[in-house]
């Protein structure tokens, strides 16, 4: 399974759009956690099998269907798990 991170339109509640997508249950996608960073927006932690457009196709079909019309993006992370690098 992928890693992707879903960011919507912050007019619309992330909690109840996450609610909403873990009801779903599309399979192949899993709603994991809402998380908070620093600098970036609140949003959701996905897990799928699926890739790019047709990921996109699948959320924008539960997004449509729940009455969300605003935009969103989904972000594949660049690494996969953080380590220090120790100074010489």
């Amino acid at each position: 399974m992928r890693t992707y991170y879903l960011f919507i339109d912050k007019e619309y509640c992330i909690l109840k759009v996450f609610e909403n997508l873990q009801m779903a249950l599309e399979p192949g996608i899993k709603y994991n956690q809402i998380k908070e960073h620093i600098i970036l927006p609140p949003y959701i932690l996905i897990e799928s099998i699926y890739k790019d457009e047709c990921l996109k196709n699948k959320i924008n079909a539960e997004l449509s269907a729940m009455g969300y019309d605003k935009s969103f993006t989904i972000l594949k992370p660049l690494v996969n798990e953080v380590c220090m690098l120790e100074e010489e």
